[in-house]
Order: structure tokens, then C-alpha cells, then sequence
């Protein structure tokens, strides 16, 4: 295998690398995140290279079953379906995958679905701290990297303004709800963010935003935030 150089993470609409084959080779141990200055970026390098010597051959089928435990753990309950799709992998894979950690499940009804939760899992769910405060998660966020996409967003149109093909904006959460999609561009030190709410804000609710527009303007490279509503 070449070296793998200058393959970047997913990032807007010029991503080079698609974020399954990132869990993919991840599973496979062949390359490594050699640096991380480029925040929502990274440079892998071939493990062996950056380390010196090859590394011990993974087990494949326990990287396999921990992706899945923790795949579970950050978007559970969930189905055999949506893993599929969330890896790009065949149904047959999954089932196996599944099949192999199927004592550490339960089953729980969703709506009118049956789906699968790691039982360790069960009690921190049962009893959920309540969300707070003003998000502005960026596109490709892991959160919005759910497959139950519609319980997130039950109106399909909202789905669209959120997850395009290409140049998908972020979320706007506050207090764990989605209200609005956001955007943002950088103008010499100032970071300028557009919001497009999904109903009304609040007075309140616009003060926080702007308190957050301004915590995240030093991680892209400016000074302060210019916050425009659109209403």
C-alpha cells in the first residue's frame, strides 16, 4: 500500500475521504490520525509508517462488534438497518455482527418498531439528564450523523433545509430541541453566522445564540462573531 497522505476528513462539500470508509479502515488499524491541527481535518498516515514497525493484526470481528457497542451507545436504540446504512455494509455483515454481541441487547419498542439497546444503557436512559443551554452544532456533527433522521426532524421539508447532497448547514439546538439551521463565513477577524429559525426565537433565545456565536469564532480563526436572524 502507498502512503496515505493528506486524506482529509469530511468537511462541507468537498470532503475527500466519506466518513464510512473512515470507520472502515479504522476497524482495520492500517492507517492513524498523525495530525490534528486542522480541527474538524485530519492527515492520516499508514500506521506502520508512522509508528515504525506494523502494528499486531486486528481481530477484525471484536473491532467489528466494539464499533458496533459503540455505535449503539451514541445513537441506541437503533436497528439493523440503520447500521447498515450508517456503515455502507451488506445486511448479511451487520446481521453477523450483531448475531455476536445479540447477549449484550434488548429489545426495546420505538413508535411501532422493535429496536436493539445495549442493556448497559438501559438505566442512564431510563432517567436522561434534561438538555440546556444553546448548541451550534456543525454540519457532519456526529449527532446529525443519525440514521432515524425523522425523529429528530418530523417534517420532511425541515429535512431538506438540513441534509442536502452537498453544503449541508448546521443545527441549532437549544435546550436539546432542534430550532434552526445555521451557516457561517469568515470575514478578515470577524466571523460572520447566519441562523434561519424554524419558528419564533425568543429575546432570550437570540442573546444565547450570540453568546455561542462568539465561544466558537476563536476555533475558526477570528476575533469576535456578527450574528444576522433571519426571520
Amino acid at each position: 500500500m502507498p502512503e496515505i497522505r493528506g486524506l482529509s476528513r469530511p468537511s462541507g462539500a468537498h470532503a475527500d475521504l466519506p466518513e464510512p470508509l473512515f470507520r472502515a479502515i479504522g476497524q482495520r488499524g492500517v492507517v492513524c490520525i498523525a495530525d490534528t491541527r486542522r480541527m474538524t481535518d485530519a492527515i492520516l498516515a499508514r500506521t506502520d509508517q508512522w509508528l515504525g514497525e506494523p502494528p499486531p493484526p486486528p481481530d477484525q470481528n471484536g473491532a467489528s462488534a466494539e464499533l458496533l457497542r459503540r455505535y449503539l451507545r451514541c445513537y441506541g436504540p437503533s436497528t439493523q438497518r440503520a447500521f447498515a446504512e450508517w456503515t455502507l455494509r451488506s445486511a448479511a455483515d451487520v446481521r453477523t455482527t450483531f448475531e455476536a454481541i445479540m447477549s449484550e441487547l434488548v429489545e426495546i419498542r420505538v413508535e411501532r418498531t422493535v429496536e436493539l439497546l445495549l442493556a448497559a444503557d438501559i438505566d442512564d436512559l431510563a432517567s436522561p439528564a434534561e438538555p440546556t443551554g444553546v448548541r451550534l452544532l456543525p454540519a457532519h456533527d456526529p449527532f446529525l450523523q443519525q440514521r432515524d433522521r425523522h425523529r429528530l426532524l418530523p417534517d420532511s421539508e425541515l429535512r431538506k433545509r438540513l441534509w442536502r447532497p452537498v453544503g449541508s448547514p448546521g443545527l441549532v439546538l437549544i435546550d436539546g430541541q432542534a430550532k434552526a439551521i445555521w451557516s457561517s463565513h469568515r470575514e478578515g477577524k470577524t466571523l460572520r453566522i447566519t441562523v434561519d429559525p424554524f419558528g419564533p426565537l425568543r429575546k432570550s433565545e437570540r442573546h444565547a445564540i450570540s453568546d455561542e456565536a462568539d465561544s466558537i469564532a476563536p476555533l475558526r480563526g477570528a476575533d469576535q462573531s456578527a450574528l444576522t436572524v433571519n426571520e
